[in-house]
């Protein structure tokens, strides 16, 4: 493993755990063992090795999520598709999951999560969009659904987490059967 790998695997656990304010490039160069000038060679400060770490797991998380959802079905298999997707992620790489929900919405991230929306979920958009002018669901902002989902799949991944459960595919089953009333256009 190279050094810029091993500052990145040393930085993952130490920005869940502390926050960004409570991890030095200090405490990163001891945990990963390479030395500060190694650092700084592959990464000019702290905020790059956050923007390298969450577009890697970021983009990790889309490629899992987005290889188990069929676009060209209906709108409600898409997403269930997706709910099952990414609470399966959340569930087996809790650490990326975490370290994508701590920075969600930071400043530091919002440009690549605004580019990951555009480029990798452009079918999803479109079959939302249709779905939309359809009207088989609510019409809303496209960034504002996303968020919505997004922020909805947390919720419980979230619980799974607090509760300390196993994936139940029957409470995943509920748990998307309360979104989709939540969006779908009860006026057809």
């Amino acid at each position: 493993m190279g050094a810029k790998d091993k500052v990145l695997d040393a930085a993952l656990p130490l920005f869940i755990d502390h926050g960004y304010h409570g991890t030095s490039i200090k405490l990163i160069v001891e945990k990963s063992g390479v030395s500060t000038g190694s650092v700084y060679h592959h990464f000019s400060n702290k905020e790059d090795i956050i923007k390298e770490l969450y577009a890697q797991r970021k983009k990790h998380m889309n490629n899992f999520i987005l290889k188990n959802v069929e676009v060209t079905g209906s709108i409600r298999k898409a997403l269930r598709d997706y709910w099952f997707s990414r609470i399966k992620y959340s569930y087996e790489y809790k650490n990326n999951a975490k370290f994508i929900r701590t920075f969600f919405n930071g400043p530091l991230v919002q440009s690549e999560y605004l580019i990951s929306i555009n480029a990798m979920y452009d079918n999803l958009q479109n079959l939302i969009k249709k779905s939309m002018e359809d009207e088989e669901i609510i019409k809303m902002d496209t960034v504002f659904f996303f968020y919505d989902l997004f922020n909805a799949c947390d919720a419980v991944n979230l619980y799974f987490e607090t509760e300390n459960m196993e994936l139940d595919k029957d409470f995943m089953e509920f748990t998307f059967k309360k979104y989709w009333r939540s969006i779908v256009n009860m006026a057809i």
